[in-house]
């Protein structure tokens, strides 16, 4: 049975995938960054609750982030497979998430929240939804953390298009992952606890 801080962990090990760590010196340095200064205080509530760790929102230039120094939290994530370079394009899926339902819903709300993307487009007169998630990989072949994502949704009979390659990426190749199938979009909807505020309410505003 999972409890509510597990739940809340898979959120984070999903939503860190917009995340970054780096450890030098004696330092363990924690960063997060978004456009949407809301979803951070979403993330700082989350951190509070699983790691009781009170963490401040600073401005940047095109956006906001929060950054910290945590031994605790920053090996937290090693255990969790991500490489010390903090490098996310190495970053299999972690274990930790792939152990119950609840979780894995948990998990993708964590990851469509920071590289997702709800689209609404126009093809003839017919409108329809599109929900992408995106993530880059080490190697143009596949892309793991996008596979079993798809698994994962799959498994709640929401279908998904192929993992696909996508053109002009600048370091690693770049990946996506989309549901256009109506139904699927509404089951996404219903089942996945996104907490991102602007995608949440756009993804209301797509199916009303």
């Amino acid at each position: 049975m999972d409890d509510l801080q597990d739940l809340l962990i898979a959120y984070v090990l999903g939503a860190f995938r917009d995340g970054s760590i780096r450890k030098y010196e004696r330092n363990y340095e924690i960063t997060i960054w978004q456009k949407d200064r809301r979803w951070l205080e979403t993330i700082q509530g989350i951190i509070f609750l699983t790691f009781h760790r009170k963490t401040e929102i600073s401005k940047t230039r095109d956006g906001f982030r929060i950054r910290f120094r945590s031994k605790e939290i920053y090996n937290f994530f090693i255990e969790n497979g991500l490489p010390t370079s903090g490098n996310q394009s190495f970053w299999e899926t972690p274990t930790f998430v792939t152990v119950s339902p609840k979780r894995k819903k948990f998990y993708i709300a964590g990851f469509f929240d920071a590289e997702g993307c709800v689209g609404t487009y126009w093809k003839g007169p017919s409108r329809y939804v599109r929900l992408d998630f995106y993530h880059s990989w080490n190697n143009s072949k596949e892309c793991p953390p996008l596979r079993d994502i798809k698994n994962f949704l799959e498994e709640l009979d929401i279908r998904c298009g192929e993992v696909r390659l996508r053109k002009g990426f600048i370091n690693y190749p770049r990946f996506v992952l989309s549901i256009s199938n109506l139904p699927s979009v509404h089951r996404f909807a219903q089942y996945i606890p996104i907490l991102h505020p602007v995608k949440r309410l756009r993804l209301a505003v797509a199916l009303a």
